[in-house]
């Protein structure tokens, strides 16, 4: 457009968002001409010259004023020209795959590493191109044996390379102007969950606790207010959010320990409940312990002469850093079991033993007597379990007898 053509649209409610304007013939053998412009959520940008665009593209922000100068060529131009136009920024990552080591680069909202393979990623780099906008990108890799590692940014690598450790959990977060105008979604595909929910700048993917890798990841960088992906509750699982492998059998009456002290007496004859909580340490969580080993510490907080009462079952867990759930309907008990979650149940059988309970099947869960099987053996009746919960008042000082260890 030239000498006082329309430059825009009318009547079709359209906004001006950037502009150039350049000079012709013999004016522009002796001038160049400077403008800036007044962005709709930017303010004034910086003066661009000769035909460069100023304003932005990719924001929706209209153009709200401009300036323009005439300036004869040789003449100093002092004012700022470094960001006379602004455009949407982009996002690119890169993962280290086991056995594949760097796949090539992918952009916003692709995956990035594999699935269905069972290969662990064990690398990332995350690079933002701004076009204009300040800030940064900042990330921080969870890994195998070695927890979070240090927040790095703008293409760092964040895990590791060739010491065969599986990346775990990521955190993003997006610093300065560029998270003034963008969110950064993204989320994580891992072992045995498959694709978990997105969440958000700064919120945790993958999973903590576990052992279990992330496979591959989707970055998605979002301008404020556009369609975005919906926000989940599970964007992260714990090692309660897996089956939990089968508690190891351990007897009461094994005489590596039987004859240890526990309380007034001995594991032997009066131990059913350290014995049950030794078989989920050692078998469903992995610690290596023994019933003497949890014996001595129960010993310390139990007040009893004799055996064990629910609060102890409580406290001694989580003096091993296991959360206890408390069960109060027979439901919950059930849906925990059939999500591999084991329980303790106390029991009336004529004396009140402790006892570990695993899975479900078919009304069914596998009970592990720690009195040498002598009260149950393999799988039986929850309901029946459920129905014949231990009646002293110090098997019920917790609640009822039955506790999920976590």
């Amino acid at each position: 457009m030239s000498n006082g053509e329309s430059a825009g649209t009318t009547g079709r409610s359209l906004r001006l968002e950037a502009i150039k304007i350049n000079l012709t013939g013999e004016l522009s053998k002796h001038y160049d001409v400077y403008y800036r412009v007044h962005v709709e959520n930017f303010g004034w940008l910086s003066w661009g010259k000769n035909d460069a665009p100023v304003g932005s593209a990719g924001f929706a922000s209209c153009l709200e004023a401009i300036q323009i100068k005439l300036v004869a060529k040789g003449t100093a131009f002092s004012e700022d020209q470094l960001r006379p136009f602004i455009s949407a920024s982009s996002i690119s990552y890169q993962s280290h795959v086991q056995n594949i080591g760097w796949q090539s680069s992918v952009n916003n909202g692709e995956i990035s590493g594999t699935t269905g393979k069972g290969l662990r990623m064990e690398a990332l780099r995350i690079n933002t191109i701004n076009n204009g906008l300040g800030g940064s990108i900042v990330y921080q890799g969870h890994v195998q044996d070695v927890g979070w590692q240090s927040e790095v940014g703008n293409n760092v690598i964040t895990g590791t390379v060739g010491q065969g450790k599986r990346l775990e959990a990521l955190k993003v977060s997006l610093r300065g102007e560029l998270s003034k105008y963008y969110d950064v979604y993204y989320r994580a595909h891992v072992e045995n969950k498959g694709w978990l929910d997105w969440t958000k700048n700064g919120g945790i993917i993958g999973s903590i606790g576990a052992s279990k890798r992330m496979e591959s990841v989707q970055i998605l960088l979002v301008l404020k207010g556009a369609t975005a992906p919906a926000i989940g509750n599970h964007s992260y699982a714990t090692i309660n959010d897996f089956p939990r492998p089968k508690p190891t059998y351990f007897s009461q009456l094994d005489s590596r320990w039987s004859k240890n002290k526990f309380n007034s007496s001995t594991i032997g004859p009066t131990g059913c409940v350290p014995t049950s909580l030794a078989m989920i340490l050692h078998g469903s969580y992995g610690m290596n312990l023994s019933p003497a080993d949890v014996a001595k510490r129960m010993d310390g907080f139990s007040p009893w002469a004799i055996g064990a009462s629910g609060k102890d079952i409580v406290v001694t867990a989580k003096s091993y850093g296991r959360s206890v759930e408390q069960i109060s309907s027979q439901s919950r008990a059930q849906l925990l079991l059939s999500q591999g979650i084991p329980l303790i149940m106390i029991e009336n059988v004529g004396i009140d033993p402790a006892v570990t309970v695993y899975g479900y099947n078919n009304g069914k869960t596998e009970v592990f007597d720690p009195y040498n099987k002598m009260f149950f053996q393999g799988w039986n009746s929850l309901n029946y379990m459920w129905n014949k919960v231990g009646t002293d008042s110090v098997d019920w000082d917790a609640g009822r007898p039955v506790f999920a260890i976590r």
